[in-house]
């Protein structure tokens, strides 16, 4: 008898950890998502301040959904929030989270500002500012940080499996005190903040030209687990 449940057990098992992607508790709500983002899309210059951001965070939860879906499990917390390129200015170097405070704004190549959420729940900070540094040496004041200003400076994503497993991350970075700053953030959101992508917006075909970044903005996707993407 013990022998005959042993099979039994594992399809329960695999159907548990499978993705969901096939059942109509994903599927609805990702079609019903997937509409209203490309209707979105079709009138954004009629729509007010507001509801861009309210329908920017319709698109970070449809974002959420699906790599939530991909885990299959409940366990598994996805949250996901935007960025956006700002010229520097005194007042934004300031305001700059893991930065040296002794230096000229025009030393910094921009900043990227949190703009919003997908689940703002948590107690993350709203307006969040990150140092984005000057690509070339000569120029350069400090190491360009990882994460959501490495991606926007190179228009590439960047992948953090652990942010408590910072070493590869961080050791290129000479700034000691920045680098204390940061595995101190990591390690009070530890709970909520495990692992993430930093995912560059590039822009419109017709408007390869837009300002000074190869992105016009970067989607960060986090996980409460390590190994966000599996």
């Amino acid at each position: 008898m013990v022998l005959g449940r042993r099979p039994q057990a594992r399809v329960r098992l695999r159907r548990q950890l499978w993705p969901p992607y096939n059942s109509d508790e994903f599927v609805e709500p990702y079609s019903e998502a997937s509409k209203r983002a490309v209707d979105l899309l079709r009138d954004i210059q009629e729509y007010t301040s507001d509801e861009l951001r309210e329908g920017a965070a319709g698109v970070l939860r449809l974002m959420a959904s699906v790599v939530t879906a991909y885990h299959g499990t409940t366990k598994v917390v996805i949250n996901a929030n935007y960025m956006v390129p700002r010229h520097p200015t005194a007042d934004l170097a300031r305001r700059g989270r893991f930065c040296t405070k002794d230096r000229r704004d025009d030393s910094f190549c921009c900043f990227l500002e949190l703009e919003g959420w997908a689940n703002d729940d948590h107690g993350f900070p709203k307006g969040l500012l990150l140092p984005v540094e000057r690509l070339d040496e000569e120029a350069s004041a400090d190491a360009l940080l990882m994460g959501a200003p490495w991606a926007l400076a190179h228009g590439k994503s960047y992948l953090v499996n652990d942010t408590l497993q910072l070493y590869e991350h961080l050791s290129t970075h000479e700034n000691e005190v920045v680098r204390a700053q940061v595995k101190q953030y990591f390690e009070r959101h530890k709970d909520q903040l495990r692992s993430f992508i930093s995912l560059p917006v590039a822009p419109p075909a017709d408007r390869a030209g837009f300002g000074r970044w190869p992105a016009i903005a970067v989607v960060n996707l986090q996980s409460n687990r390590p190994r966000l993407m599996g």
